[in-house]
C-alpha cells in the first residue's frame, strides 16, 4: 500500500493497494464514495486522539483482489526514505484517514493518506 505520483504537491494524490491478487489505485474521490459500511465517519471513537474520516483497510484489500494467504502488510510513501512492514494480523482493523476537517490531508506535509491503529472489526 502507498502514495503514488511524481511530487509531494500532486493535485489528485492516489493511494495504490497492491495484492499478490491484484492492484487497485484510488483517489480521494473513490474513497469518499465507497460503501457507507466501509466508511468510518469518526476516526476518534474508534482511535481515541485520532481525528478525520477513513475507510476499513480490510476494503482495500478487498479491492485489491484480497489478501488471502498473506502475512505481511507493507506500507511505502512517495518519500523513498519511508516504508514499513508489520504483520497483517496487527493490521486487523486499521484504518485509511483521507479526510481531516472536511477536507483532503495535506499532501503539502507530505502525506495524503494516513493509516492508523485498530478500529473496530
Amino acid at each position: 500500500m502507498g502514495d503514488d505520483g511524481e511530487g509531494v504537491g500532486m493535485e489528485d494524490p492516489r493511494l495504490v493497494v497492491r495484492t499478490s491478487a491484484g492492484e487497485v489505485s484510488l483517489a480521494r474521490g473513490d474513497l469518499v464514495a465507497m460503501a457507507a459500511r466501509e466508511q468510518v465517519s469518526d476516526v476518534s471513537v474508534l482511535v481515541p486522539g485520532r481525528a478525520g474520516k477513513a475507510v476499513r483497510l480490510a476494503a482495500l484489500l478487498e479491492l485489491a483482489g484480497g489478501a488471502r494467504g498473506a502475512r505481511v502488510l507493507n506500507i511505502t510513501s512517495r518519500d523513498p526514505s519511508f516504508a514499513v512492514s508489520i504483520p497483517l494480523a496487527e493490521a486487523e482493523g486499521a484504518l485509511v484517514v483521507y479526510d481531516l476537517g472536511g477536507a483532503a490531508l495535506a499532501a503539502a506535509k507530505g502525506f495524503s493518506h494516513v493509516a492508523v491503529g485498530k478500529g473496530a472489526p
